[in-house]
């Protein structure tokens, strides 16, 4: 929230000054922003008087919405970190909080799960979750996005762990999953930095 206030106040800004560095991104934003806010607000009210199907609908709708949204940022080069960043860990979290909302809906309706214990199907839950972020990486190197899902699977493994003393499946998967994105995300973030440095010297 404190990110999508700092892009809320840097829009704010381009359309008054009239910012012409900035019209570009404040463009690609366009309805989409108060979109999500709608979509966001009734989700809070549906979740929250437990219409779990209703909630799944409309925070699916959601993530389409930030995926548009975010795809027509990523189209802009160079694009000003304040539009980028905020909706990079946007995404991000509607992504966990899809999931999570996705399993509560499928445990309401009595899914089996396949089969699995519920020890195994949150961690292939979890893999599904790293199987995500490691294609958003290799799309657009995006390293915030990487972050959130990072700080996200250590809150599962944290939980995990102090409940089953490291020998759960779940507590492995997180861990194989931090410890993937951390390398990953990091020679993705390294070569992505010496890129821009190369270029601001060939300039």
């Amino acid at each position: 929230y404190i990110l999508l206030g700092v892009f809320i106040f840097f829009q704010a800004k381009s359309l008054v000054a009239n910012q012409k560095s900035l019209n570009e991104e404040t463009a690609a934003v366009g309805y989409y922003f108060i979109i999500s806010c709608f979509l966001n607000f009734v989700w809070l009210l549906s979740w929250q008087s437990m219409h779990l199907q209703v909630a799944f609908i409309l925070i699916f709708v959601l993530w389409i919405v930030l995926i548009m949204l975010y795809y027509r940022l990523s189209q802009i080069q160079n694009a000003h970190s304040a539009f980028t960043v905020p909706f990079s860990f946007y995404l991000a979290w509607i992504c966990v909080a899809g999931l999570a909302n996705l399993n509560v809906v499928l445990i309401d309706g009595g899914f089996n799960f396949f089969g699995l214990t519920d020890e195994y199907w949150t961690a292939l839950l979890i893999l599904i979750g790293l199987c995500g972020t490691l294609l958003v990486l290799y799309l657009n190197q995006d390293i915030w996005f990487t972050l959130v899902l990072m700080w996200a699977f250590y809150g599962v493994y944290y939980k995990s762990d102090a409940l089953s003393n490291g020998g759960n499946a779940v507590t492995k998967m997180a861990l194989i999953a931090i410890l993937s994105l951390m390398l990953i995300g990091g020679w993705v973030g390294i070569r992505k930095w010496t890129k821009i440095k190369t270029s601001r010297i060939v300039s």
